[in-house]
């Protein structure tokens, strides 16, 4: 089995397990093997979560490869060196990424998701983290990937790991890696965090898979009889105490529309493509962005009022501007603004032109 971990490196003189580790480093768009340097060892990201992954799967056999592409002193990479780290796991035949790291600046989204399509294709199981502030990141929240954080309210027992999306394609995972008797033996102690628990629980998958390499919906399988049942809280109520910044009032916009206007599907893209973070709530099932949520299907996950869903999907998308099918929620006071491209009662008549009627809304929320 072939791992790779991409992130700003693992030091080669950390490698205490005497694990067949490769490394690698992005220079000029292109990955070339890593000469050793000095002799003593520097802890970094990358260093720490390859240390947690081979200690727990310390008498598995499997090939490491490092991927750097993480600045360590500024702990910052461009998403073109994620996409091309990405791109290299597949051209290698890499069974299995690890990501401690993630983007959550929308306009990164879509190029990701191009290349993590094409990894699954490949039968790449791909683990990442969320941003420490538990908000929408990539690639996490792609439903090609499996996306972790970690137990913060530590709710689950030490160890444990809860599946709160579950269904065929995506799954997410909270887990409480904290291990005394890891820290114990490396003499380390570690910041537990989301970064840190994607290696626990890519080495939760070694394990229960013994080594091997298997298909996505065999690990899914294989996850959901081991997870524990219970969070020990209400999901709704997890989120919004470990969401940082968690606000009750919903500052952006909200644009109401009818459900059969398929023009502002158009105007959503054409917001985006003014850098604006745009969230886009539908009550029907349909191909569906990172974007465009179904409020039906998040309400069988989460049955809550909808005014508490609304401010769910407003603390962990951080939108700028909320376009919602109007007769979706109860709650129709909360729409700023009705608007459609036809005369219609109730309605502001904005046009046809997707640009007009961008401008148009700006005007109006200036």
């Amino acid at each position: 089995m072939r791992i790779a971990i991409i992130d700003d490196g693992i030091d080669q003189n950390c490698n205490i397990y005497n694990k067949d580790i490769y490394y690698f480093s992005i220079r000029n768009g292109r990955f070339e093997e890593c000469k050793k340097q000095g002799e003593y060892a520097i802890l970094s990201h990358g260093t720490i979560a390859s240390l947690i992954f081979t200690y727990f799967t310390q008498k598995m056999d499997y090939e490491l490869y490092s991927l750097k592409i993480v600045d360590v002193n500024t702990q910052t990479a461009t998403i073109e060196y994620l996409i091309s780290a990405i791109q290299w796991c597949i051209q290698e035949k890499i069974d299995m990424i690890l990501m401690s790291l993630g983007s959550t600046e929308y306009s990164d989204f879509e190029g990701l998701q191009k290349v993590l399509r094409i990894a699954a294709e490949n039968e790449i199981l791909m683990i990442a983290a969320y941003s420490n502030d538990n908000i929408l990141t990539y690639p996490a929240a792609s439903e090609y990937v499996i996306g972790v954080k970690y137990d913060s309210l530590q709710t689950l027992h030490k160890g444990k790991y809860f599946i709160y999306s579950q269904n065929d394609e995506n799954i997410n995972v909270i887990v409480n890696s904290r291990s005394l008797t890891m820290e114990k033996e490396l003499q380390l102690k570690v910041e537990y965090s989301n970064s840190y628990a994607v290696p626990y629980l890519a080495a939760r998958i070694i394990l229960l898979d013994k080594g091997k390499k298997v298909k996505r919906t065999d690990v899914f399988k294989a996850l959901y009889e081991n997870m524990e049942m219970d969070l020990g809280i209400d999901t709704y109520l997890y989120f919004k105490r470990s969401i940082a910044g968690w606000e009750e009032k919903i500052e952006s916009p909200i644009i109401g529309f009818p459900q059969e206007e398929k023009i502002f599907s158009q105007l959503v893209k054409t917001f985006e493509s003014c850098g604006y973070r745009v969230v886009e709530i539908v009550g029907t099932e349909s191909s569906l962005r990172w974007n465009k949520i179904n409020v039906k299907s998040l309400l069988k996950k989460y049955p809550r009022k909808d005014l508490e869903l609304l401010k769910l999907i407003y603390n962990i998308y951080k939108p700028d501007i909320i376009f919602m099918e109007d007769n979706i929620l109860e709650y129709k006071e909360i729409i700023d603004l009705k608007v459609s491209s036809t005369l219609r009662n109730g309605y502001m008549c904005i046009g046809q032109d997707v640009n007009e009627m961008r401008e148009k809304i700006e005007n109006i929320f200036e």
